[in-house]
């Protein structure tokens, strides 16, 4: 007797994907560093090893004169946590196919729930060192000094969201051209580091730094998520509309390629 195929409904379907995008992150979040805890911990150190070597460089040299009026440690906080989530997840997406090849002949298995799984992963790790940081430092006796914590969240998930497009963009190159997607990579990441303004304000930058600076939509988030933290600080050269399109924009391509990714997938399968 033949069986008759049940067509899922949508909220069974969005159930399902849910349960299977859970387990695919923590499977993804343990094989990258073989439990749990330990990627909680890296993620832990990252931040704060950038906070003391920053912190220390901004108390013996000039440089201290760029931090804003208040807190140094938040001012250097809102910079690192921005920085990190979008590098590491860059790095997450743009390996996922690699990472997963193997995994990707089996049902229900995806590149797209692959690329969802690690970029909800490194929003978890980084998302739950940031807060253990803050709430640490509010149980210490050593208060941040927030203005607006509500004006923090777009800021945060603009540089994980763009760094998941240009995470998706990197994969597809990486899928045709492995070397030259690690180059890129690598000095995306590199021109991030010294243009994004995690340590110093845009307010003040020099002239001749701000040509060079000022495309970086990272440095916009930054001090968009300054402006919000600080009462004293209101932002005069970025805003929060360019790193919102750009976001867009890569999100986008992001997805296209990915599909274009898929299908090219398929198609190699479909040959064997």
């Amino acid at each position: 007797m033949s069986r008759i195929r049940q067509v899922p409904s949508l909220a069974g379907g969005a159930v399902r994907l849910i349960e299977v995008l859970k387990a695919t992150i923590v499977h993804t979040v343990r094989h990258d560093t073989s439990s749990s805890a330990l990627g909680f911990i890296s993620a832990l150190f990252k931040p704060l090893a950038l906070l003391a070597s920053f912190y220390i460089i901004l108390s013996f040299t000039p440089a201290r004169m760029l931090a804003i009026r208040g807190n140094t440690v938040t001012f250097l906080l809102t910079g690192i946590f921005c920085f990190l989530i979008h590098t590491g997840t860059i790095t997450k997406v743009a390996n996922a196919v690699r990472k997963s090849r193997s995994m990707l002949h089996h049902a229900p298995a995806t590149i797209f729930l692959y690329v969802l799984s690690q970029a909800f992963g490194a929003l978890y790790l980084h998302l739950f060192a940031a807060l253990t940081i803050i709430a640490v430092a509010e149980l210490s006796g050593y208060p941040l000094d927030i203005l607006s914590p509500r004006g923090l969240v777009l800021p945060y998930l603009l540089s994980w969201a763009s760094g998941l497009g240009v995470g998706m963009i990197l994969m597809a190159i990486g899928h045709r051209a492995p070397t030259a997607a690690d180059v890129i990579s690598t000095v995306y990441i590199r021109v991030q580091f010294f243009t994004s303004g995690k340590f110093w304000a845009a307010n003040v930058m020099p002239a001749y730094l701000s040509d060079y600076a000022i495309w970086n939509p990272l440095l916009h988030v930054i001090d968009q998520m300054r402006g919000a933290a600080f009462r004293n600080y209101f932002p005069k050269f970025t805003t929060i509309t360019y790193p919102i399109a750009f976001t867009a924009i890569v999100l986008v391509v992001g997805f296209m390629t990915e599909f274009w990714l898929r299908r090219s997938f398929s198609l190699s399968q479909t040959k064997r």
